[in-house]
């Protein structure tokens, strides 16, 4: 059974055009039930206002970390699939990334490349899939097959899947990336790497000068709500809670979904201020 809980509504940074709503869910790290369970939390919540357009933005690292990788992968890309009237859009995170370079077969991948995502957790990946070779020291030549090895694994629905994958969606005045931006570069001058990876100086965000908010994962925290960001990774892998972040107008609130309705009272969901008030869990259904 899995369990959801929201917050009290709060004034957002930017305002939504009217008759938009957006849904950002952080990062999932394989952590299937919960991502399954915050989707149909999630459309719920959307059925309730039929009258507004929504749109569902996955905000990366789907992969790597956590227990049911191939599953989580999955559930996006069936979710995906659903016509609904959703708009849904996957972006890529730092961890995909890994895996995206590696089942390309790009010849000029070395061994430092592979193990430097294994040391990102990018190894209970290719154990999931079941790819031999995944222990070994590679020569360029091994990593090449071994790239090979992981897209068939994978199959063709998923590699392509993750290939269409983005670095960056906007609605309205909101940014939403995987990681952050670089405060002191123009949204279309931005450089791939730092929408993947930025922590600081965007974290911190001193003399803000961009006219959005940006929506991002990547950093774990609690649920946090800033002038310049808001952050939606809470960390499901390390501490069992997928958390989302609702707009509408010019206020938002934040979804979780855990295994342990008790995990969605802990101090740390009430964020660094303490002013997340977090409803009690009912199950999803």
């Amino acid at each position: 059974m899995m369990y959801a809980s929201t917050t009290q509504w709060v004034d957002a940074p930017r305002e939504l055009p009217e008759g938009r709503s957006l849904y950002v869910i952080g990062d999932v790290h394989g952590c299937a039930d919960e991502l399954v369970a915050m989707q149909r939390h999630l459309r719920a919540a959307i059925a309730h206002h039929p009258d507004r357009s929504a749109t569902l933005v996955h905000a990366g690292d789907y992969i790597d970390r956590g227990p049911a990788i191939v599953r989580t992968l999955r559930a996006l890309l069936e979710d995906s699939l659903r016509d609904d009237g959703i708009e849904r859009v996957h972006l890529v995170g730092n961890h995909e990334q890994f895996l995206i370079e590696l089942i390309g077969g790009d010849p000029a991948l070395t061994r430092d490349f592979v193990v430097a995502w294994y040391d990102n957790g990018g190894e209970h990946t290719m154990r999931e899939l079941d790819v031999p070779g995944y222990g070994r020291l590679l020569d360029s030549g091994e990593v090449h097959e071994l790239g090979r090895r992981a897209a068939q694994a994978l199959g063709p629905d998923l590699v392509a899947w993750l290939q269409d994958l983005v670095p960056m969606h906007r609605v309205g005045d909101y940014v939403c990336v995987h990681a952050g931006i670089d405060p002191a570069v123009a949204l279309e001058a931005q450089d791939f790497t730092d929408l993947l990876l930025i922590r600081e100086p965007f974290l911190a965000g001193k003399d803000w000068p961009h006219p959005f908010c940006v929506v991002h994962g990547h950093s774990i925290s609690m649920p946090v709500v800033r002038r310049h960001r808001i952050g939606v990774d809470a960390g499901c892998w390390r501490r069992g809670v997928l958390c989302a972040v609702q707009i509408e107008g010019r206020r938002l609130r934040f979804h979780g979904v855990a295994c342990d309705p008790e995990l969605l009272r802990q101090e740390r969901l009430r964020g660094l201020d303490g002013e997340w008030r977090w409803t009690a869990a009912e199950p999803v259904r």
